[in-house]
């Protein structure tokens, strides 16, 4: 089940949540915003499919909680899960693009 995720402020300020806001920076979207207010385990933990139209790859993406989300994502989409978003914490936008690149061309899964 797709989770509809209401907006979020622009700004908040509590210190305990969101560390997903860190990955998300890159990628300015209205669904990255609302995910923002996220920690990453709490995303993890839910159950959210979300579709992301990200300015720096130049096309949609999705965001999973886990792999077995997977199949509810339409085929020809990049699909990162929380696992993986761990693993892009603290990469540049040149980096990001690069690990996406590779990540599309071979099908492959983002591991630290």
């Amino acid at each position: 089940m797709e989770k509809k995720i209401g907006k979020c402020p622009d700004h908040y300020d509590q210190p305990d949540r969101g560390p997903l806001a860190m990955i998300l920076a890159n990628f300015p979207t209205e669904g990255a915003k609302a995910m923002m207010e996220l920690s990453l385990s709490e995303f993890e933990q839910g159950k959210y499919v979300v579709k992301v139209r990200s300015a720096l790859l130049g096309e949609d993406i999705y965001f999973v909680s886990n792999e077995r989300l997977l199949d509810r994502v339409p085929d020809g989409f990049v699909v990162y899960t929380a696992k993986e978003l761990r693993a892009l914490k603290g990469m540049t936008k040149g980096d990001l693009k690069r690990t996406h690149y590779i990540k599309r061309i071979v099908d492959g899964e983002v591991i630290q």
